[in-house]
C-alpha cells in the first residue's frame, strides 16, 4: 500500500497515538487488527507509533465475535506488549487475554469497527483531557445510585437496580499501566443485578453489532432477559449474536426470541 493512501489517516492517528495512549519512545506497541477492518488504519497507526519512538508491530487475524477470545499467537502479543491497540472488528475489550494483559501493566484501547473516515474528521480530534471528568462524574453517580430509570422520546422505559454495583468510566484515554478503554467513546457504563432489569428499550441509531440503524430495534425486558428483539436487520442481527452466545448454558433463557 502506498504512502497516498495512509497520508490522509495520520493526524486522527496521531492524536489515539499521543494523546490517547501516550505512547513514550522505546514502548512496545501490539497493533491488532482482522481481515475485514481496511488495512490502512493499522498501517497509519503503526506510522504514528514510529513517529513517537514505540516500537510497533502489527497483527492480523481473521474477524472474532465480540467478546470470544483471539488466537492463542495474539493473546502471547498481548501478554508482551506495553500498548495495545485495537482496530479489530469485533470487541476485544471484555476478553480474558486483555484483561490479562492490563493486569500486566498493559494500556488497552479498544478501536472497535473503525473506519477510515473516522480517523479523517471523527471523535477522535475530540478534547479527551478536557472531558474526561464528564465521564467520572457520571460513573460516579451510577456507582451511588441504588436504582435507575431511563426513559427517552423514541419510546424507551426501562428500570433497573444497581445496588452495590460499580460503574466503570470511558475517558477515550488509557494513559496508565493497567488501563483499558474505549475510543473514541467518552461515556460511563454499569451492570444492573442480575433479573431486575424490567421494560422496554428502544434503539434507532446505531448498535454493536448491526452498525447504523436503518430502523428502530425494540427490545422487550422481563426479569433481566431480552424476551423479543424487533425491527428489521438491525433485530435479526443482534438476535442471532445472543442465539449465538448461548447463554442457556449458564442461566435461564426463553424458549425462543420473537422477530
Amino acid at each position: 500500500m502506498n504512502d497516498d493512501a495512509i497520508a490522509p489517516l495520520l493526524d486522527g492517528a496521531r492524536r489515539i497515538v499521543t494523546v490517547c495512549a501516550g505512547v513514550q519512545s522505546g514502548e512496545q506497541v501490539a497493533i491488532v487488527t482482522d481481515t475485514a477492518r481496511p488495512p490502512e488504519i493499522a498501517l497509519a497507526l503503526s506510522q504514528a507509533v514510529r513517529e513517537s519512538g514505540g516500537v510497533a508491530t502489527i497483527c492480523t487475524t481473521e474477524p472474532v465475535p465480540s467478546g470470544s477470545e483471539p488466537p492463542t499467537i495474539v493473546t502471547a502479543a498481548l501478554h508482551a506488549a506495553q500498548v495495545i491497540l485495537a482496530p479489530t472488528t469485533g470487541a476485544l475489550y471484555h476478553t480474558f487475554a486483555v484483561q490479562r494483559a492490563t493486569r500486566l501493566g498493559a494500556r488497552f484501547l479498544g478501536l472497535t469497527a473503525f473506519t477510515p473516515d473516522v480517523l479523517v474528521h471523527g471523535g477522535v480530534f475530540a478534547d479527551f483531557p478536557a472531558l474526561a471528568w464528564k465521564a467520572d462524574r457520571l460513573a460516579a453517580l451510577l456507582t451511588n445510585a441504588s436504582e435507575a430509570y431511563v426513559t427517552t422520546p423514541g419510546g424507551t422505559n426501562l428500570r433497573v437496580r444497581l445496588d452495590g454495583r460499580g460503574a466503570v468510566s470511558i475517558t477515550g484515554m488509557a494513559r496508565k499501566p493497567g488501563e483499558r478503554t474505549g475510543c473514541p467513546d467518552i461515556e460511563a457504563f454499569i451492570a444492573p443485578l442480575e433479573g431486575s432489569a424490567q421494560g422496554i428499550v428502544v434503539v434507532d441509531a446505531s448498535a454493536s453489532i448491526a452498525g447504523v440503524l436503518e430502523e428502530p430495534v425494540t427490545l422487550r425486558i422481563e426479569q433481566g432477559r431480552a424476551v423479543s428483539i424487533e425491527g428489521g436487520e438491525g433485530a435479526r442481527l443482534i438476535r442471532e449474536a445472543l442465539e449465538e452466545a448461548d447463554t442457556r448454558r449458564s442461566i435461564p433463557w426463553p424458549s425462543s426470541l420473537s422477530g
